[in-house]
């Protein structure tokens, strides 16, 4: 399974994630289902979430139903196809890219579910794929990032399979100029 990742989601991702660090963002992941695949044309950042370090929270009864009926209305050849979030870690933890017990057990089948790593950067990196992870990292400002994409495996099973990240805006993005301000 490949999810595409498109300019303005990424982002959306990117920013989302770097504005509330150290604490975790979380949005909606908007656009089309194909049978192999997932594309990703916008992100919708939840403002009203309730932020930490290791968690976040959200009205879900009022807002997902909220986005669904704005979608239906004015975006009707886009869906919701899951959500993503951000886990702020120190960047000796390797696997903050993965999805925690508690992500997976909240993942429903069919929809996916991208994890933003975030940490402060040691060095500055270029936006590479990662094919042994299925993963995009790299730096941006004062931040290394590294994107992964996740979906339930089955409707009664537990466990989360990774899918490949493919994002062609970021591949080569050399992020903000060490001169400008962070």
């Amino acid at each position: 399974m490949n999810v595409y990742i498109l300019e303005n989601a990424f982002f959306t991702l990117l920013l989302s994630s770097i504005e509330v660090f150290p604490k975790e963002c979380l949005g909606l992941l908007v656009g089309s289902k194909g049978r192999d695949r997932y594309v990703v044309n916008q992100c919708v950042v939840f403002q009203t979430a309730e932020r930490t370090r290791n968690e976040v929270i959200y009205p879900r009864d009022q807002v997902y139903s909220k986005m669904q009926r704005f979608l239906k209305e004015y975006m009707p050849y886009f869906s919701v196809l899951g959500d993503f979030h951000s886990h702020p870690y120190n960047r000796l933890e390797r696997e903050g890219y993965k999805p925690s017990d508690g992500d997976i057990e909240l993942m429903e089948y069919g929809n996916v579910y991208i994890i933003v790593q975030i940490h402060k950067k040691r060095k500055r990196m270029i936006w590479n794929y990662n094919p042994s992870e299925q993963t995009i990292s790299g730096t941006i400002g004062d931040n290394f990032i590294k994107m992964s994409a996740w979906l339930r495996s089955r409707d009664n099973d537990v466990k989360a399979v990774q899918a490949n990240v493919i994002c062609r805006p970021a591949v080569g993005l050399l992020g903000i100029p060490e001169w400008l301000p962070s």
